[in-house]
């Protein structure tokens, strides 16, 4: 994303650009060979960017580079509805085609549906696959585990544990997609700015007076 946002609207034609390892990480690193006439030094001062020049022959055109660039930036990382989130996980170039792995999740099919087809309608001339789609994770609102865990969390601490409804607990998902007869609840840290590179867990801690 910082790539992208550097080179958006600069006389640059791009080569390749590819960052992240796997589809399901968010992507902490880019490497992007461009061409261009600007002054790469100054373009790039007071960053942490690191410039190698190379002989580069072959770019994409310059729609096709504007294109690139708009498509990374209109894929937004981070909470996105109510029940979903997103990230970009990574970026290749193979040959003369770039892809793009921008997951998705939501605990409620029509959210899924919807950030699907919005991302359809983004018209940077990407062609978008929907690869794996699954919103096994339900909300069971009379969960007796559910209501055992609060009982057995305020009888140690005195205060009642946090609840929230959200589309965490992946691997709960998929146990609860081979046994759908079990009650299962996902006990985790508080979480702020998740599926970002800025994510930061806390542990509560609480002591009894």
């Amino acid at each position: 994303m910082m790539m992208a946002k550097f080179l958006k609207d600069k006389e640059i034609f791009i080569k390749s650009i590819n960052g992240g390892t796997n589809e399901n990480d968010i992507a902490t690193s880019c490497e992007a060979i461009i061409n261009t006439k600007l002054d790469i030094k100054k373009l790039f001062q007071g960053t942490n960017i690191k410039i190698i020049k190379l002989k580069n022959n072959y770019t994409f055109s310059k729609k096709a580079t504007k294109d690139i660039i708009n498509q990374i930036l209109s894929l937004k990382s981070g909470p996105k509805l109510k029940y979903a989130s997103a990230n970009l996980g990574y970026i290749k170039t193979i040959n003369n085609k770039i892809k793009i792995s921008y997951i998705f999740r939501s605990i409620e099919e029509k959210e899924l549906a919807s950030i699907n087809q919005n991302t359809k309608k983004l018209n940077n001339n990407f062609k978008v696959s929907n690869i794996y789609c699954d919103s096994i994770w339900k909300i069971k609102y009379e969960s007796e585990l559910l209501k055992q865990y609060k009982k057995t969390y305020y009888n140690k601490y005195l205060i009642y544990p946090k609840e929230e409804i959200c589309h965490g607990g992946s691997e709960c998902s998929v146990m609860k997609k081979n046994l759908n007869e079990l009650d299962i609840i996902s006990i985790g840290s508080n979480i702020e700015k998740f599926h970002t590179t800025k994510k930061n867990l806390y542990k509560l801690l609480v002591k009894n007076i």
